[in-house]
């Protein structure tokens, strides 16, 4: 009677993860219902953002960041007087 359980053990063990991964691994099962679960999960390609690879590249995104920030800066630089115009006489 022992012996039987081990066999069926040993029919578990080798039949379970066989079968997942027949099961998981079918290309039919992963286009159902991976695929469209990615696209809810993930966002799209073009909204991914992507970090500059080459030198030039470091350097163009480094020059438009320091910009950005120059251009803020020079945003808080108000005055009070600056404040007491209305916003139409403002300078940019």
């Amino acid at each position: 009677m022992a012996g039987s359980l081990e066999v069926f053990k040993f029919g578990v063990y080798i039949f379970f993860p066989v079968f997942m991964m027949y099961h998981y691994g079918n290309p039919y099962w992963y286009i159902d219902n991976v695929l469209p679960f990615r696209d809810q999960l993930f966002p799209p390609e073009a909204r991914l953002n992507k970090p500059p690879t080459g030198r030039a590249e470091i350097k163009d995104a480094l020059e438009a960041y320091r910009e950005a920030r120059r251009r803020a800066k020079a945003g808080r630089d108000v005055t009070a007087e600056d404040l007491k115009k209305p916003p139409s006489e403002r300078e940019p």
